[in-house]
Protein backbone atom coordinates (compact mmCIF):
# COMPACT_ATOMS: atom_id res chain seq x y z
CA UNK A 1 0.00 0.00 0.00
CA UNK A 2 1.69 3.18 -1.23
CA UNK A 3 0.66 5.47 1.57
CA UNK A 4 2.10 3.40 4.42
CA UNK A 5 5.63 2.56 5.46
CA UNK A 6 4.62 -0.07 7.97
CA UNK A 7 1.35 -1.65 9.03
CA UNK A 8 0.09 -3.65 12.00
CA UNK A 9 -3.04 -5.78 12.09
CA UNK A 10 -4.95 -5.10 15.28
CA UNK A 11 -7.49 -7.37 16.96
CA UNK A 12 -10.38 -5.72 18.76
CA UNK A 13 -11.79 -8.01 21.44
CA UNK A 14 -10.81 -11.02 19.36
CA UNK A 15 -13.28 -10.44 16.53
CA UNK A 16 -12.87 -7.24 14.54
CA UNK A 17 -9.69 -6.33 12.73
CA UNK A 18 -8.27 -2.89 12.07
CA UNK A 19 -4.96 -1.91 10.55
CA UNK A 20 -2.74 0.84 11.92
CA UNK A 21 -0.46 2.52 9.40
CA UNK A 22 2.68 4.26 10.62
CA UNK A 23 3.75 7.03 8.32
CA UNK A 24 6.25 9.70 9.25
CA UNK A 25 6.07 8.53 12.88
CA UNK A 26 2.37 9.31 13.05
CA UNK A 27 -0.44 6.91 13.82
CA UNK A 28 -3.19 6.59 11.18
CA UNK A 29 -6.40 4.62 11.59
CA UNK A 30 -8.43 3.28 8.64
CA UNK A 31 -11.53 2.93 10.76
CA UNK A 32 -12.36 3.52 14.37
CA UNK A 33 -15.88 2.22 15.01
CA UNK A 34 -15.25 2.16 18.75
CA UNK A 35 -12.85 3.65 21.24
CA UNK A 36 -10.69 0.59 21.80
CA UNK A 37 -7.47 -0.21 19.99
CA UNK A 38 -4.60 -2.51 20.87
CA UNK A 39 -1.18 -1.83 19.35
CA UNK A 40 1.16 -4.75 18.80
CA UNK A 41 4.51 -5.62 20.33
CA UNK A 42 7.10 -2.85 20.49
CA UNK A 43 4.54 -0.10 20.88
CA UNK A 44 2.52 0.97 23.85
CA UNK A 45 -0.81 -0.86 24.16
CA UNK A 46 -3.77 1.22 25.14
CA UNK A 47 -7.48 0.58 25.62
CA UNK A 48 -9.21 3.94 25.48
CA UNK A 49 -12.66 2.58 26.24
CA UNK A 50 -11.48 1.45 29.68
CA UNK A 51 -8.78 4.13 29.96
CA UNK A 52 -6.17 1.54 30.88
CA UNK A 53 -2.68 0.87 29.66
CA UNK A 54 -2.62 -2.78 28.63
CA UNK A 55 1.18 -2.90 28.46
CA UNK A 56 2.44 -0.16 30.79
CA UNK A 57 6.03 -1.35 30.49
CA UNK A 58 6.20 0.10 26.97
CA UNK A 59 5.77 3.84 27.19
CA UNK A 60 7.01 5.49 24.03
CA UNK A 61 5.08 6.45 20.93
CA UNK A 62 6.66 9.03 18.66
CA UNK A 63 4.08 11.36 17.13
CA UNK A 64 4.04 14.56 15.19
CA UNK A 65 1.52 17.34 15.23
CA UNK A 66 1.25 20.36 17.49
CA UNK A 67 2.71 20.73 20.95
CA UNK A 68 0.39 21.73 23.78
CA UNK A 69 1.35 22.91 27.24
CA UNK A 70 -0.66 23.16 30.43
CA UNK A 71 -0.30 23.73 34.15
CA UNK A 72 -1.36 21.12 36.66
CA UNK A 73 -2.42 21.39 40.31
CA UNK A 74 -2.81 18.33 42.49
CA UNK A 75 -3.11 17.08 46.04
CA UNK A 76 -0.31 14.52 46.16
CA UNK A 77 -1.63 12.60 49.16
CA UNK A 78 -3.17 9.73 47.19
CA UNK A 79 -0.57 9.69 44.40
CA UNK A 80 2.64 7.67 44.23
CA UNK A 81 4.30 10.74 42.72
CA UNK A 82 4.29 12.46 39.35
CA UNK A 83 6.09 9.79 37.31
CA UNK A 84 4.22 6.87 35.78
CA UNK A 85 4.54 3.67 37.80
CA UNK A 86 3.07 0.36 36.80
CA UNK A 87 0.11 -0.70 38.97
CA UNK A 88 0.36 2.46 41.08
CA UNK A 89 -1.59 5.70 40.82
CA UNK A 90 0.57 8.56 39.53
CA UNK A 91 -0.27 12.05 38.29
CA UNK A 92 1.36 11.42 34.92
CA UNK A 93 -0.48 8.13 34.51
CA UNK A 94 -3.87 9.66 35.35
CA UNK A 95 -3.35 12.58 32.94
CA UNK A 96 -2.23 10.29 30.13
CA UNK A 97 -5.25 8.05 30.58
CA UNK A 98 -7.69 10.95 30.51
CA UNK A 99 -5.99 12.74 27.60
CA UNK A 100 -5.80 9.53 25.57
CA UNK A 101 -9.46 8.76 26.17
CA UNK A 102 -10.55 12.32 25.37
CA UNK A 103 -8.45 12.60 22.19
CA UNK A 104 -9.05 8.99 21.15
CA UNK A 105 -5.36 8.24 20.65
CA UNK A 106 -2.37 7.37 22.86
CA UNK A 107 -0.88 10.52 24.41
CA UNK A 108 2.47 10.77 26.18
CA UNK A 109 2.82 13.69 28.60
CA UNK A 110 6.10 15.20 29.86
CA UNK A 111 6.25 17.02 33.20
CA UNK A 112 8.66 19.74 34.31
CA UNK A 113 9.26 18.19 37.73
CA UNK A 114 9.02 14.66 39.08
CA UNK A 115 7.46 15.22 42.48
CA UNK A 116 7.69 12.39 45.02
CA UNK A 117 4.86 10.46 46.60
CA UNK A 118 2.84 12.76 48.85
CA UNK A 119 4.25 16.00 47.41
CA UNK A 120 1.71 18.54 46.14
CA UNK A 121 1.73 21.00 43.25
CA UNK A 122 -0.02 24.24 42.39
CA UNK A 123 1.96 25.01 39.26
CA UNK A 124 3.39 21.85 37.72
CA UNK A 125 3.86 22.26 33.95
CA UNK A 126 3.59 19.58 31.28
CA UNK A 127 3.43 19.25 27.50
CA UNK A 128 2.07 16.71 25.03
CA UNK A 129 1.93 16.35 21.25
CA UNK A 130 -1.18 15.60 19.23
CA UNK A 131 -3.13 16.61 16.13
CA UNK A 132 -4.28 20.24 16.14
CA UNK A 133 -7.59 21.21 17.68
CA UNK A 134 -9.08 24.69 17.83
CA UNK A 135 -10.77 24.97 21.20
CA UNK A 136 -8.22 24.75 24.04
CA UNK A 137 -10.60 26.16 26.69
CA UNK A 138 -13.19 23.49 25.91
CA UNK A 139 -10.61 20.70 26.02
CA UNK A 140 -9.42 22.04 29.38
CA UNK A 141 -13.01 22.05 30.62
CA UNK A 142 -13.71 18.49 29.51
CA UNK A 143 -10.45 17.18 30.96
CA UNK A 144 -11.31 18.63 34.36
CA UNK A 145 -14.74 17.02 34.20
CA UNK A 146 -13.08 13.65 33.55
CA UNK A 147 -10.36 13.98 36.18
CA UNK A 148 -10.78 13.07 39.84
CA UNK A 149 -11.13 15.88 42.36
CA UNK A 150 -7.50 15.81 43.53
CA UNK A 151 -6.02 16.96 40.21
CA UNK A 152 -6.89 19.84 37.87
CA UNK A 153 -5.39 21.29 34.68
CA UNK A 154 -5.44 24.95 33.67
CA UNK A 155 -3.91 27.45 31.24
CA UNK A 156 -3.88 24.97 28.34
CA UNK A 157 -2.18 26.52 25.30
CA UNK A 158 -1.18 25.47 21.80
CA UNK A 159 2.44 25.92 20.75
CA UNK A 160 4.09 25.61 17.35
CA UNK A 161 4.08 22.42 15.23
CA UNK A 162 6.57 19.83 16.45
CA UNK A 163 9.90 20.23 14.66
CA UNK A 164 12.14 17.37 13.58
CA UNK A 165 14.93 19.20 15.42
CA UNK A 166 14.18 18.89 19.17
CA UNK A 167 16.17 22.06 19.86
CA UNK A 168 13.46 24.09 18.15
CA UNK A 169 10.63 22.71 20.28
CA UNK A 170 9.30 24.25 23.47
CA UNK A 171 9.90 21.73 26.25
CA UNK A 172 8.44 21.56 29.76
CA UNK A 173 11.81 20.55 31.22
CA UNK A 174 14.46 22.16 29.05
CA UNK A 175 12.69 25.49 28.48
CA UNK A 176 12.25 26.10 32.22
CA UNK A 177 14.25 28.94 33.78
CA UNK A 178 13.61 28.27 37.46
CA UNK A 179 11.24 26.61 39.90
CA UNK A 180 9.59 27.82 43.07
CA UNK A 181 8.86 25.36 45.87
CA UNK A 182 7.39 25.92 49.30
CA UNK A 183 7.58 23.85 52.46
CA UNK A 184 4.77 24.63 54.90
CA UNK A 185 5.16 24.00 58.60
CA UNK A 186 3.54 24.92 61.89
CA UNK A 187 5.21 25.56 65.25
CA UNK A 188 1.88 25.60 67.11
CA UNK A 189 1.38 23.37 70.13
CA UNK A 190 -1.34 21.51 68.24
CA UNK A 191 -1.71 21.31 64.47
CA UNK A 192 -5.02 22.28 62.93
CA UNK A 193 -6.44 18.95 61.64
CA UNK A 194 -7.55 20.68 58.43
CA UNK A 195 -3.87 21.45 57.70
CA UNK A 196 -2.49 17.99 58.36
CA UNK A 197 -2.31 16.92 54.70
CA UNK A 198 -0.43 20.03 53.57
CA UNK A 199 1.63 21.25 56.53
CA UNK A 200 4.33 19.64 58.66
CA UNK A 201 3.92 19.95 62.43
CA UNK A 202 7.29 21.04 63.85
CA UNK A 203 6.48 20.35 67.48
CA UNK A 204 10.01 20.81 68.85
CA UNK A 205 11.39 24.11 70.07
CA UNK A 206 11.96 26.40 67.08
CA UNK A 207 14.29 29.40 67.12
CA UNK A 208 13.26 31.41 64.06
CA UNK A 209 16.38 33.59 64.19
CA UNK A 210 18.62 30.53 63.96
CA UNK A 211 16.42 29.20 61.18
CA UNK A 212 16.85 32.48 59.28
CA UNK A 213 20.65 32.39 59.70
CA UNK A 214 20.75 28.80 58.47
CA UNK A 215 18.87 29.60 55.25
CA UNK A 216 21.66 31.99 54.17
CA UNK A 217 24.16 29.13 54.03
CA UNK A 218 22.39 27.63 51.01
CA UNK A 219 22.03 30.77 48.89
CA UNK A 220 24.13 30.61 45.73
CA UNK A 221 25.62 27.79 43.65
CA UNK A 222 26.79 24.74 45.58
CA UNK A 223 27.46 21.05 45.21
CA UNK A 224 24.45 19.55 46.98
CA UNK A 225 25.66 15.95 47.12
CA UNK A 226 25.15 15.90 50.91
CA UNK A 227 21.48 16.75 50.39
CA UNK A 228 20.67 14.41 47.51
CA UNK A 229 19.09 11.07 48.35
CA UNK A 230 20.34 8.53 45.86
CA UNK A 231 18.68 5.54 44.27
CA UNK A 232 19.59 3.27 41.38
CA UNK A 233 17.78 5.37 38.78
CA UNK A 234 19.24 8.68 39.91
CA UNK A 235 22.88 7.57 40.03
CA UNK A 236 23.23 7.83 36.26
CA UNK A 237 20.96 10.83 35.77
CA UNK A 238 22.39 13.21 38.35
CA UNK A 239 26.11 13.32 37.70
CA UNK A 240 26.23 17.10 38.03
CA UNK A 241 25.33 17.77 41.64
CA UNK A 242 25.63 21.56 41.49
CA UNK A 243 22.48 23.66 41.73
CA UNK A 244 21.77 27.34 42.31
CA UNK A 245 19.38 28.59 44.98
CA UNK A 246 18.48 32.20 44.17
CA UNK A 247 16.25 32.76 47.17
CA UNK A 248 15.32 30.93 50.37
CA UNK A 249 12.82 32.89 52.47
CA UNK A 250 10.86 32.29 55.64
CA UNK A 251 7.31 33.53 55.07
CA UNK A 252 4.89 34.05 57.96
CA UNK A 253 1.44 32.96 56.83
CA UNK A 254 -0.75 33.17 59.93
CA UNK A 255 -0.39 32.73 63.69
CA UNK A 256 2.17 29.93 64.11
CA UNK A 257 2.09 28.87 60.46
CA UNK A 258 5.09 29.49 58.20
CA UNK A 259 6.54 28.35 54.94
CA UNK A 260 10.05 28.07 53.54
CA UNK A 261 10.07 29.36 49.96
CA UNK A 262 12.78 28.13 47.60
CA UNK A 263 13.55 29.72 44.24
CA UNK A 264 16.16 27.71 42.34
CA UNK A 265 17.24 26.56 38.90
CA UNK A 266 16.50 22.93 39.66
CA UNK A 267 16.52 20.40 42.46
CA UNK A 268 18.21 17.04 42.94
CA UNK A 269 16.31 14.01 44.18
CA UNK A 270 14.76 14.93 47.57
CA UNK A 271 17.16 17.86 47.84
CA UNK A 272 14.60 20.35 49.17
CA UNK A 273 13.25 17.97 51.79
CA UNK A 274 16.79 17.13 52.95
CA UNK A 275 17.75 20.81 53.22
CA UNK A 276 14.52 21.57 55.06
CA UNK A 277 15.18 18.82 57.59
CA UNK A 278 18.67 20.20 58.24
CA UNK A 279 17.25 23.69 58.73
CA UNK A 280 14.84 22.32 61.32
CA UNK A 281 17.72 20.64 63.15
CA UNK A 282 19.48 24.01 63.38
CA UNK A 283 16.30 25.76 64.52
CA UNK A 284 15.84 23.22 67.33
CA UNK A 285 19.46 23.49 68.46
CA UNK A 286 20.39 19.92 67.48
CA UNK A 287 22.79 21.18 64.82
CA UNK A 288 25.05 24.24 64.80
CA UNK A 289 25.51 26.64 61.90
CA UNK A 290 29.15 25.60 61.58
CA UNK A 291 28.15 21.94 61.46
CA UNK A 292 25.61 22.70 58.74
CA UNK A 293 28.29 24.37 56.61
CA UNK A 294 30.58 21.39 57.13
CA UNK A 295 27.83 19.04 55.97
CA UNK A 296 27.28 21.11 52.83
CA UNK A 297 30.98 21.06 51.90
CA UNK A 298 31.51 17.41 52.88
CA UNK A 299 29.54 16.14 49.86
CA UNK A 300 28.52 13.11 51.90
CA UNK A 301 24.84 12.22 52.21
CA UNK A 302 25.49 10.23 55.38
CA UNK A 303 26.36 13.44 57.24
CA UNK A 304 22.96 15.11 56.81
CA UNK A 305 19.67 14.28 58.60
CA UNK A 306 16.99 12.25 56.85
CA UNK A 307 14.46 14.02 54.65
CA UNK A 308 11.56 16.05 56.03
CA UNK A 309 8.10 14.51 55.44
CA UNK A 310 6.73 14.86 51.90
CA UNK A 311 3.32 16.35 52.70
CA UNK A 312 4.70 19.80 53.60
CA UNK A 313 6.29 20.29 50.16
CA UNK A 314 4.54 21.92 47.20
CA UNK A 315 5.73 22.83 43.70
CA UNK A 316 4.35 26.35 43.47
CA UNK A 317 5.43 27.39 39.99
CA UNK A 318 7.72 26.62 37.08
CA UNK A 319 8.97 29.81 35.42
CA UNK A 320 9.50 30.23 31.65
CA UNK A 321 10.35 33.18 29.45
CA UNK A 322 6.99 32.98 27.66
CA UNK A 323 4.66 31.13 30.03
Amino acid sequence: MARSLLSFTVLHRGCLQKTIYIRNHRLKFDTNPCNCFHIGRGLRTFCSSTSRLCNPGTRRIVTKGFRYRLRVAYDGTEFSGWQFQEKRRSVQGVLEQVLSKRLNRPVRIVGAGRTDSGVHAKGQVAHFDTDPFSDCPYLEYTLNRMLSGDVRVYDLQQKEPVSSDPRNNWHAIFSARKKIYSYRFSIAKELDPLERRFRFHFYRRCNLERLYDATKIFIGTHDFTSFCSRNTEMKEMEKNMCRTIYRLDIVHESDDNYRLEYELNGALYRMIRNITSSLFFVASGELTLDSLEEILHARDRRRAPKAAPAHGLCLERVVYDDY
